[in-house]
């Protein structure tokens, strides 16, 4: 990416489109990040007139080298297991309903909820399975009721409080995350939500 230009408002035609108080913002080989008053836009150089051409300096070649780049970036992208994994993962992903017994360095325990419907409305019961859900979560505390995209990604081993080896089955908290990743519900009702933080 290239500097930005100081913001300057103008009115620019572009394939005949009009965009009124365009500001400038980063500049790229090949095209411009723009505000205007619809909204925030990008816009090819190849688009614009040569007189806009030449006042941000697009050369075609560089354009085109720029476009290489990008496209042999995103194939190496595409092409990495670990990001493979993780599309596949989200694709195979659950939200899953769980009470939090207790949160680690390096995820939660929790047991898995089981919804029953009575009269209408879901009545939630804990299980007396524990599961470890492999993330690291803002603002979640013991006995928080929360709902999480997971994926199953194997077993877990820890030690009890008192001294037991224990062996769980383990989720993964699917990445990227957004921000509707989980949700807390319960008694907590000040809590402020945040997104799950990746590994």
């Amino acid at each position: 990416m290239l500097a930005a230009l100081p913001a300057m408002a103008e009115d620019w035609t572009v394939n005949g489109k009009d965009y009124h108080n365009v500001k400038v913002g980063v500049i790229e080989a090949d095209r411009v990040h723009i505000t205007y008053d619809g909204g925030i836009g990008t816009v090819a150089f190849a688009d614009l007139s040569p007189e806009l051409q030449k006042r941000f300096g697009y050369d075609s070649e560089k354009a085109k080298d720029a476009a290489r780049a990008e496209a042999a970036r995103l194939a190496k992208l595409n092409s990495d297991p670990i990001v493979q994994a993780q599309r596949k993962a989200i694709k195979v992903s659950q939200v899953r309903y769980v009470e939090v017994n207790q949160v680690l360095p390096d995820g939660l325990l929790v047991s898995p909820l089981s919804a029953v419907i009575d009269d209408g409305y879901a009545n939630y019961h804990r299980s007396d399975r524990m599961v470890f859900i492999h993330s690291k979560f803002n603002s979640i505390v013991d006995g928080d009721r929360i709902a999480v995209r997971v994926y199953r990604s194997g077993t877990y081993s820890y030690q009890s409080a008192l001294g037991a080896a224990r062996t769980v089955e383990e989720w993964t908290a699917v990445v990227p995350f957004s921000t509707d990743s989980y949700m807390i519900w319960g008694t907590r009702t000040s809590i402020s939500i945040s997104e799950p933080v990746a590994p």
